[in-house]
């Protein structure tokens, strides 16, 4: 039994390049044919992992068939095979635990509102070519799509989806002096490349009284769809006011993740 399982590791050692790219391999053609590689890449990074993924398959097979298929001498310790080939395996379980990325966005990170602005060439939203007017009307945008605006016009009723998330009032005052209790912000996730660059884009949530006493019992995290009317703020052009005039809550979304490269031109 011994000799056996010193056999088997030595072989498995000896194919270790081989089934270590192999797995890798399997996993990123399940995910392009599932396509989830365009919930968490930007389409040119996508076009990249198609086109690897065909390289690196070729060559694959092209080693394989090319491969001496003798095996090595069995080890005289098959406990250092196991653990030896367990290790090259390591990143794919890796990947499987954690998943593309790890937005473990700290209290300070959503404080902070660093938000990324791109350079402004979208269209205004009184200018978006609808047929029709929204059934709701409300123009239908993106957090992304606001952040791209060369101006915001305060006229133009808007809906927008993200998730709920409350600023201190500690943090909330480094960018509104003066501001009294919690903050709350409705935010999202935008990539430029991939899941692994994602930043939050948000804006700042306003309204009555009584529409932010109800907002006290919305859960951290909760998804809204927000109706109202942006506005920059006084204290810093990079950070947007939205006055709510409805709101509900509302279900995930498909694409986890905004893209900086798509807006209102996309």
């Amino acid at each position: 039994m011994s000799m056996s399982l010193r056999t088997v590791m030595g072989r498995i050692m000896a194919w270790r390049a081989e089934l270590q790219l192999g797995g890798w391999l399997l996993f990123f053609w399940w995910m392009l044919a599932k396509g989830y590689d365009g919930l968490y890449l930007a389409k040119l990074q996508s076009q990249i992992l198609w086109a690897g993924c065909i390289t690196l398959t070729l060559a694959w097979l092209a080693g394989l068939l090319a491969r001496e298929k003798s095996a090595p001498e069995p080890s005289t310790a098959p406990w250092r095979d196991l653990l030896a080939t367990l290790g090259y395996f390591a990143p794919i379980l890796l990947f499987a635990i954690v998943g593309t990325t790890t937005l473990n966005l700290t209290e300070d990170n959503y404080g902070s509102l660093n938000v990324r602005v791109q350079t402004p060439t979208a269209r205004p939203f009184e200018e978006m070519n609808f047929e029709f007017p929204p059934e709701s009307g409300y123009f239908p945008v993106t957090l992304v799509d606001l952040y791209t605006q060369q101006t915001i016009n305060e006229q133009v009723p808007v809906e927008t989806l993200g998730r709920l998330h409350r600023i201190p009032q500690e943090a909330a005052q480094r960018h509104m002096p003066g501001f009294q209790g919690e903050m709350l912000m409705l935010y999202r996730h935008a990539i430029s490349c991939c899941a692994a660059d994602a930043t939050p884009v948000g804006v700042i949530l306003q309204g009555d009284e009584q529409t932010l006493t109800q907002l006290e019992s919305v859960t951290e995290g909760q998804w809204l769809t927000i109706q109202g009317r942006v506005r920059e703020s006084d204290h810093n052009g990079q950070v947007f006011l939205m006055q709510i005039e409805k709101w509900a809550p509302s279900a995930a979304p498909e694409a986890p993740y905004l893209s900086w490269l798509t807006g209102l031109n996309g």
